[in-house]
């Protein structure tokens, strides 16, 4: 998808050009692009890779009709169900054209029509509206900020965070999120007045009134069939969903060894025998390393196979550009994926599409702690099972290691555990309540994640396990065929059990957690030491929101084996780089 920024006035005299030029002063440099100006509004189109640009291609994304006017960026991957919905005598093709066709036949319900990943923006001049929109599962980033006079948009955070046209301050209740989640909750981002449009709603300014508006909600929708034309039909739609994804020259995908990413490289294999596949291997045993099914895999599919192997000195060298480019602080698992995206576009310099294998835990049951909310491993009712296998520090340890008072000026007056808990139904089974939770909140953030990873790279992330023929299908698969003998994502294991070898089939997931306890023993534990604390270890500078002592005494604990707290020191080490970026010199407090 090529990058997108603009502005819509809300009050004022009109569009001001150099709003749209500070946007886009960060991502368009010498790259092609294309502004769209309205009466009050401002979109520009950058190229995402301009060596393969097409000539008129961003063109093509914007239509204007009499008093309507659309920009479409992405892809849209129902085009022939739409057709059919706009009846026999809309004969157009381009996406934008149906898209602004359908509005002008159902107005902003129209929405519920798309399928795909996209970004679209719609002027109505007759009822004084504009529509912002993403597709229904987020895996098209969409950013904005709203004041008193205007409203700003991004694909990316860099335009906002770039264009000086916004004062930056850390969000408190995010900080309180990550310290409780470590992922911002409510579709907030680490900065304050700067927010994700949420998946499957619409961003509605009438006469100058902001309204986000829930256009599209989903729900599992269990049906009682025969486990064979589950996997049958499993089977068909997770090959047409690569053939719909699978739109851009020389693509590349993840192959950790893991199911997912098996199956994916198993059905591009068919479509591009020369497919190139990259895995990250931390090389400690069996809790973190999943290369030999990787390997097994690519012999099998005859893929050109490439593992790299991060180590404790890729996180020196590349921690500082990563915090830069990502914008936030982030987990260790997204600093494995950084690692694999950047040698994935060192060996393969061609490539233009990464595939990727998010959506298949929440939709077929794979996370291992679903299992465990089945099995009531956890204290108390769902969400507060949810929180304990979730939490990164408890509130005793949260206390422990912040400054007098800080505590209570982050979660004196808000509660992480309250929020999450909204996102849970109170009815239906515990798989299904969990992973609607999951669709609903975690998944959409660590989709702008692995958006902004591959955009570091320039390379365009594709999901089919979002298709929304998947997706469907999913929901409609009961949660008894998705963990069946304490095995996640069973009706998936089925459905490929006669392409792929067995005990790939079979192994427990992993997952890509960096090792970043052992590494914190002792390869990175001056790093960390310095990164916090600088030449005084009595106070970390510029960051007085945590206990220097306490901070010490984890790093010591984890150091001499007392108890493994990689995690959270990764995450007071991330968080205190990213205010360094961000705020450096203003206290946190």
């Amino acid at each position: 998808m090529n990058r997108l920024c603009g502005f819509i006035e809300r009050t004022g005299p009109g569009p001001n050009g150099l709003v749209l030029e500070a946007l886009k002063h960060s991502i368009a440099g010498n790259r092609p692009s294309q502004d769209f100006p309205g009466d009050r509004w401002g979109i520009s189109l950058v190229e995402r890779r301009p060596e393969t640009a097409q000539p008129g291609a961003l063109q093509e994304c914007f239509l204007r009709q009499g008093p309507l006017a659309c920009v479409f960026v992405g892809d849209l991957h129902n085009a022939s169900n739409l057709r059919n919905a706009l009846g026999a005598a809309h004969t157009a093709h381009a996406p934008v054209e149906m898209v602004l066709e359908a509005y002008r036949r159902f107005g902003p319900s129209a929405y519920t029509l798309l399928e795909g990943a996209f970004v679209l923006f719609l002027e109505d001049r007759t009822k004084g509206l504009y529509i912002l929109a993403r597709d229904k599962l987020g895996a098209a980033p969409l950013y904005f900020h709203a004041n008193d006079d205007r409203l700003l948009f991004a694909s990316d955070l860099g335009p906002l965070l770039d264009s000086g046209l916004i004062q930056l301050e850390p969000d408190t209740k995010t900080l309180a999120d990550y310290l409780t989640f470590q992922f911002p909750l409510g579709h907030r981002t680490f900065f304050s007045g700067i927010r994700a449009l949420p998946p499957g709603t619409l961003c509605l300014i009438q006469d100058g009134t902001l309204h986000i508006e829930k256009a599209w909600r989903f729900a599992w929708q269990p049906l009682e069939e025969a486990e064979t034309l589950y996997r049958d039909r499993l089977r068909r739609t997770l090959d047409a969903a690569v053939r719909d994804t699978d739109t851009l020259p020389h693509p590349v995908s993840h192959l950790s060894g893991g199911l997912d990413s098996s199956i994916l490289a198993l059905l591009l294999s068919k479509r591009h025998p020369a497919l190139e596949t990259f895995a990250g291997v931390y090389p400690y045993g069996p809790a973190y390393d999943e290369s030999l099914f990787a390997s097994k895999v690519a012999a099998h599919c005859s893929l050109h196979h490439t593992d790299i192997y991060p180590g404790p000195e890729d996180v020196i060298r590349l921690l500082p550009d990563m915090v830069a480019k990502l914008h936030e602080p982030v987990s260790d698992v997204a600093f494995s994926r950084y690692t694999v995206a950047q040698a994935a576009r060192n060996c393969a310099p061609a490539a233009q599409a990464v595939f990727c294998g998010q959506g298949a835990d929440e939709f077929f049951g794979g996370y291992a702690f679903y299992q465990d909310f089945l099995n009531d491993r956890y204290a108390g009712g769902l969400p507060q099972q949810a929180h304990q296998r979730r939490r990164l520090f408890s509130p005793e340890q949260l206390r422990a290691i912040m400054q007098p008072g800080n505590y209570t000026r982050l979660f004196g007056t808000y509660d992480p555990l309250a929020v999450y808990r909204l996102s849970f139904g109170n009815s239906g089974p515990i798989l299904d309540r969990a992973a609607a939770a999951d669709i609903s909140g975690f998944l959409p953030y660590w989709l702008q994640i692995e958006n902004r990873i591959n955009d570091a790279v320039d390379l365009q992330p594709r999901f089919p396990f979002l298709h929304h023929e998947v997706r469907d299908l999913a929901a409609q698969i009961p949660a008894h065929l998705k963990i069946r003998d304490g095995a996640g994502k069973w009706i998936l294991r089925q459905a490929f059990r006669e392409d792929l070898p067995e005990d790939v089939l079979d192994h427990v997931k992993i997952g890509f957690r960096t090792p970043s306890g052992i590494w914190f023993k002792d390869a990175l534990f001056d790093f960390a030491c310095d990164a916090l604390f600088g030449p005084n270890p009595g106070r970390i500078p510029g960051l007085d929101l945590f206990e220097p002592a306490a901070v010490k005494d984890m790093l010591e604990t984890n150091r001499e084996g007392r108890a493994n707290l990689g995690w959270q020191i990764w995450t007071i080490l991330l968080f205190k780089l990213w205010f360094d970026h961000y705020f450096g010199g203003k206290p946190c407090a």
